[in-house]
């Protein structure tokens, strides 16, 4: 007879356990949320030039640091799943935590990021700053927002135009 793969040393065994995971997370994420609150699932940049940009990835990585409101922290973050762990924690011991400050929450868990449209302006006049200070003079930043399912995912798209030395 042939001999049976070691699963804990392949770390196959924890394909099913993320799967329910982020299953468990998708369906929890926004339980406690009021009529018109939508929390923050995403930012999405995309940077567009006329010219080559040399240090594209430097100043793609710069800008989108300079986003006001970050999404919550995820556990596992590839493109069709996204486990929000310290949030899904938050929201199961949602009764207990919800009257706490900040400051006495557990490491562990994090309160939902809700969308702030007012910080959406902020963040595309940072980037518009940013940019002048590199040499693109006359960037135009156009954001949208997507909502699905009480998740809000902000798109911003930025042509920066040319570079000036």
């Amino acid at each position: 007879m042939g001999r049976r793969p070691n699963y804990k040393k392949t770390g196959w065994y924890m394909v099913p356990v993320l799967t329910v995971l982020a299953i468990l997370s998708a369906c929890r994420s926004t339980n406690h949320l009021k009529e018109n609150e939508y929390l923050l699932w995403k930012n999405k940049l995309e940077l567009r030039t006329d010219k080559v940009m040399l240090n594209k990835g430097e100043i793609k990585d710069n800008l989108e640091s300079i986003i006001a409101q970050k999404p919550n922290s995820n556990y596992l973050d590839l493109s069709p799943v996204k486990v929000p762990m310290k949030l899904w924690r938050y929201n199961r011991r949602y009764k207990k935590l919800s009257t706490r400050p900040d400051s006495l929450l557990p490491k562990s868990v994090e309160r939902p990021v809700l969308l702030d449209t007012n910080t959406i302006g902020k963040s595309a006049q940072n980037m518009k700053s940013y940019l002048f200070n590199q040499g693109y003079f006359y960037v135009r930043v156009y954001d949208t927002i997507t909502y699905k399912k009480k998740k809000a995912i902000v798109s911003y798209k930025i042509d920066a135009g040319s570079n000036y030395i």
